[in-house]
């Protein structure tokens, strides 16, 4: 209660209170103003939630968006037993046992002992971040999501791929308001996959990794490379990831809100 008072007291007077390393500056208000200036209903958004994990960004939407219809991926099978639970209580919602890239395709997946980290890229456990990432004040400031013990690093299972542009095309989807993706360093073979279905998408909220955490991941430089040409700038950064060391202060990832400048003209014109 008084850590309550204390950050309310704070943001009267103009100051905001984080979490050490973790720095959440919310998305979700970002979001709403670039909706609102679009002149767009929230009950009639339509998102795509790729990699979704347990389904926390479904819950996120939901605060503001009761009855947008939300479209969520989710390969690794035993983490989506428990995202297909939501299905039964939300009409508007729903879930896909596979991932997104750029082509459709039987892919390596990596599964990690904390399910938040499987990814299409396996883990660089020779690398800089992996060691940054284990020590014991990293380990202490650890997001955590699905945690099983009996799991080793880089578990291997071979799980299926779409594309974006072929689900939007088989659900009759015309206009995406919102494109979540976290999908651990595999973010640009997601935007590949979409393909000139990009022009129709409004925002895309995207998980940047700057840290060697994954081998080959996805870059910024490329995010940007394959967006830009369809009229998306960066709007916003509203969370940043560091390592959680003393010592130094070096970022390992990134949340990047980018914003589709021409389907916004054109929505506010309408």
């Amino acid at each position: 209660m008084l850590k309550k008072f204390v950050k309310l007291f704070l943001k009267k007077k103009g100051y905001e209170v984080y979490r050490r390393f973790y720095y959440d500056f919310g998305s979700d208000d970002t979001i709403k103003k670039i909706l609102n200036a679009a002149k767009i209903n929230f009950e009639n958004l339509i998102i795509f939630d790729v990699g979704a994990n347990i389904g926390q960004s479904i819950d996120r939407f939901r605060l503001y968006a009761e009855k947008a219809k939300i479209f969520s991926f989710e390969p690794n099978p035993e983490v989506y037993s428990i995202l297909k639970k939501k299905e039964s209580t939300d009409n508007n919602l729903k879930t896909f046992n596979f991932g997104l890239g750029e082509k459709k395709n039987i892919l390596d997946f990596y599964v990690q002992p904390d399910s938040g980290g499987s990814s299409f890229i396996p883990i660089d456990i020779k690398g800089e971040a992996f060691k940054l990432s284990n020590t014991d004040l990293a380990k202490e400031n650890h997001n955590r999501t699905t945690l099983k013990k009996d799991i080793e690093l880089n578990t291997k299972v071979s799980l299926p791929i779409e594309t974006l542009s072929n689900i939007a095309n088989i659900e009759n989807i015309e206009t995406i308001h919102l494109l979540k993706i976290d999908t651990q360093g595999f973010e640009s073979e997601v935007l590949k996959g979409c393909g000139d279905k990009l022009k129709d998408i409004l925002i895309i909220e995207t998980e940047i990794i700057f840290s060697d955490a994954y081998e080959k991941a996805g870059t910024f430089y490329e995010v940007e490379e394959i967006i830009k040409k369809y009229g998306f700038v960066l709007w916003d950064i509203p969370y940043i990831g560091k390592f959680a060391s003393n010592d130094i202060n070096k970022i390992n990832f990134i949340d990047a809100t980018y914003v589709n400048e021409k389907l916004l003209k054109e929505m506010q014109n309408s």
